[in-house]
Parts: C-alpha cells; structure tokens; sequence
C-alpha cells in the first residue's frame, strides 16, 4: 500500500512534532489553530499505512473500551472497589491510549486530561479505590459560574489569578447582600400585608354587624306599617345596604392582602 488518504495527507499538511494543540478542558468545543501541520512522519511510525479515516475510527473505538474500563457503567449494579492490579492494567491502556492513538493522530496535545491519563490512572485507583468515586462533574459545572469573572480579568497569567478572585467573590458578597435585604424586605411586607388584612376583616364584621340590625331595624318598621315611619324605614333600608356592600369591600380587601401576604 502507498498510504492512500494518509500519504496525500502528510504531502498536504506536512509538519514536525513541534506543532501543538492546545485543548481547553471546560467541555467546549476546541479550535485547531491556523498554525497546525499534521506530523505525518510521526502518525506513520506508529500507523504505516494505515488510513487515517481507518485510524481515527480505531481511536474512537478504543476509548469507548478505555472509558468502559474506568466508569465500570456496564451494568445495573454498583460495581466492586478495583484492585491495584486492575488499576495497573487500566493505567497501562491509558498511557497506551494516549501514545499511540492520541499523539500520533492528533499531535500533542496540552490538558490536564490527557496529563492524566497518561501519569495518574494508578494513583487515582490507590487514592479512591474506584474512579467511579472521583467524578469532576460537580467541579466542572462551576466553570460557567467563573467564565464572565474571568472576561473581566487581563488574562495575565500572573495577575488573572488574583483578579478572577476579587472579581468572582466580590460579585457574589454583593449579590448575597442584595438577597438577604430582599428577603428581608419581603418579610416586612407581608407583614405589613397581614396587619391591613387584619384590619379590614375587623371592619368588615363591624359593617356587617351594622348592616344586620339595620335590616332587622327596616323590617321591624315594615312590620308595624305605620305612614309616619315609612320615610325613615327607606332611610334604614338604604344604610342597610351601604353597610353591606361596605363589608363585602373589606371583604375582599382581607382576602387581597391575605392572598399577598402568603406570595
């Protein structure tokens, strides 16, 4: 074989070990950089003649059998604490991984990850016992949390340490204050609240009890069907129906300010 996509690759893109890929480890995607050459002397001394379409599906594939190792998520059940020599043999296809898929496909590449696998597999299963135990989705969520401190820092690699810091937790002092005068705000009003409910569910009684002997008062005099009181028998009838239409205001003003005190 003449190398087929790989040959014409490496006479295309021909370059040195020296070119890098610098890979971010906060989960986005990472750009190859307009400087990059594929080192094809290095991919060849590791993959002949291999194409490279053919080499990159065996890399793909062979970190699904490395991943499978390390999360164990290959059944239902809580897997046992790996033993030191499963450690050794996972660390082993790790660094393997990485010397002879990674490096030789991709070029080098600068992450934590990568470091990892390559020189801390083994520590990793002697610390915790089981890499199931040092999952980093909790530590790699807060990333987002930090990206727009960082925007705010020089990008200095010996200040933007210092200013991502004073930035992100000055933010969060201040935004921490604001909630507890919210909350203590809020708690004032309600309170507020359920002192003008209590008022109006008060005047409201007391215009319902008015309200209730003056109907009584209006049918009593209707009762006795005497002319002389038939003008002041109206007038009682008619304050009557203030009174009530009073209460059932207040009414429902208690049970507005009951409703938003509860919010």
């Amino acid at each position: 074989m003449d190398g087929g996509p790989a040959a014409d690759v490496g006479e295309e893109r021909g370059g040195t070990a020296e070119d890098i890929i610098a890979a971010d480890d906060d989960g986005e995607d990472d750009k190859v950089d307009k400087s990059y050459r594929f080192d094809y002397a290095a991919y060849r001394a590791v993959w002949k003649d291999t194409p490279i379409d053919v080499a990159v599906t065996a890399m793909f594939a062979e970190y699904a059998l490395l991943y499978s190792r390390m999360s164990r998520l290959t059944t239902s059940s809580v897997p046992p604490p790996m033993t030191m020599s499963e450690g050794i043999s996972i660390g082993q296809q790790a660094a393997d991984f990485v010397n002879n898929f990674v490096t030789p496909i991709l070029g080098e590449v600068i992450s934590t990850k990568v470091h990892k696998l390559l020189c801390h597999v083994v520590a990793a299963v002697r610390l915790h016992g089981n890499l199931q135990n040092c999952n980093t989705d909790t530590n790699e969520s807060g990333h987002k949390d930090d990206k727009p401190f960082y925007k705010r820092t020089n990008g200095d690699l010996a200040l933007f340490t210092d200013q991502l810091v004073r930035q992100a937790h000055g933010t969060r002092a201040q935004l921490a204050k604001i909630e507890r005068e919210d909350a203590t705000t809020i708690t004032a009003n309600r309170v507020k609240l359920a002192m003008l409910a209590a008022d109006a569910a008060t005047t409201a009684a007391s215009a319902a009890s008015t309200a209730s002997a003056a109907t009584a008062a209006a049918t009593d005099q209707g009762a006795k069907g005497t002319s002389s009181d038939g003008g002041e028998a109206d007038a009682t009838a008619e304050q009557a129906q203030r009174d009530a239409a009073t209460a059932a205001a207040a009414s429902a003003t208690a049970a507005a300010a009951l409703l938003a005190a509860n919010k």
